[in-house]
């Protein structure tokens, strides 16, 4: 079976995915932690799951993602293994698309910087939690395209000291994929601010291409919101932020994820009631800037958050920009936090029940 084929089967009917944390026993270590996910790994092809096992601070964040039955049955598996402690399930859903489809079970050590991997918190809350698993992603998707990072580079050199009319256009595999564009800005932003902090750009120069970058994105295309949209999201950009450009591709990212997104360039808190009438309580992201050459604009959005969750309390605020992490992953980084509430403990769970619901096809199509 070919990798593309481990994303959806009709056989295996809906995706799903669970998210959770646990503690380890304190005579495991890091070895004992390697060997488990082997072992995980060579079940899970069987069983058509895939995802990843990060590690770090006496902390275990694991991703299950495949059919529900047997994912539910992992779990069943996990909550009785007395090597996990304090099971806390931290998100569960049903997915389109799988977000690690090459992997069995990867095991990552969280607890150093490996890649774009952070390290785990003590206690990873839903925020942190969706922060590592985002990092875990971008590695996956690098590995998948380990030319990416070398294209980003270059463009990146042209975008802010080629002449006007030598400028290249987008390469053509990054034009059909949403996810593979976003990872592309990701990495032409990290490498412009970068530049800019070591003297390799000048700050005219980061302005120049952050703008010549917008305008390469609009031209490739922008998806449209879909007819029927699995749910709805508010993206908002402050007034006077420096650069759009990621504001614009988490809008293309989260309508080809089916979402139906307005999009608020330039909105200021004055006029924020009104620009958000009839949106109902669905998510707000704002947008904190991406280049981070200019730090007010993470300011800005801090600022629009603090009054937003003031004036909306219990509706879901979520702040991006360059400390967020990576743009490519917002679409999964939303679901995530949509998905259930605050994280529950996984012992009071009927794993086993639900293993059984979500093997009835009826069951799973009533859901």
């Amino acid at each position: 079976m070919r990798k593309d084929e481990l994303q959806r089967t009709d056989a295996e009917g809906r995706l799903f995915r669970i998210a959770y944390a646990s503690r380890t026993r304190d005579d495991l270590r890091l070895p004992d932690l390697q060997a488990i996910a082997e072992q995980a790994a060579a079940r899970n092809r069987q069983s058509r799951i895939t995802g990843v096992l990060l590690f770090g601070q006496g902390q275990v964040l694991q991703w299950l993602e495949g059919p529900a039955a047997a994912v539910c049955a992992v779990m069943g598996a996990i909550q009785r293994d007395p090597r996990h402690q304090g099971v806390s399930v931290l998100s569960a859903g049903w997915i389109d698309a799988r977000r690690f489809p090459d992997w069995s079970m990867q095991f990552l050590d969280a607890g150093e910087r490996a890649g774009s991997v952070v390290p785990l918190a003590v206690s990873p809350d839903k925020g942190s939690a969706a922060r590592v698993f985002d990092g875990a992603a971008v590695r996956h998707w690098a590995d998948r395209d380990p030319d990416g990072i070398c294209t980003a580079q270059g463009l990146a050199a042209h975008l802010a000291r080629s002449p006007e009319e030598s400028l290249p256009p987008i390469p053509e595999r990054f034009l059909g994929c949403p996810r593979a564009r976003a990872g592309l800005v990701d990495e032409v932003c990290r490498t412009l601010g970068q530049g800019w902090m070591d003297s390799r750009y000048s700050g005219f120069e980061v302005t120049l291409a952050t703008v010549r970058l917008n305008r390469l994105m609009l031209l490739a295309g922008r998806p449209a919101d879909p007819r029927e949209a699995r749910a709805s999201a508010v993206v908002l950009a402050p007034d006077r932020c420096s650069e759009l450009t990621g504001a614009l591709m988490k809008t293309d990212l989260l309508r080809s994820a089916g979402y139906s997104v307005r999009l608020i360039a330039w909105a200021r808190v004055t006029s924020l009631r009104s620009s958000l009438r009839g949106t109902g309580n669905c998510p707000i992201i704002i947008y904190g800037g991406r280049v981070g050459i200019d730090s007010r604009d993470a300011k800005r959005a801090a600022a629009m958050a603090d009054w937003l969750r003031a004036d909306y309390p219990g509706r879901t605020i979520l702040i991006g920009g360059r400390s967020a992490g990576p743009l490519s992953e917002w679409p999964d980084r939303l679901a995530f936090h949509s998905q259930g509430g605050h994280p529950v403990a996984g012992k009071p769970i009927d794993w086993p029940a639900l293993s059984a619901l979500a093997a009835d096809p009826v069951a799973a199509l009533a859901r």
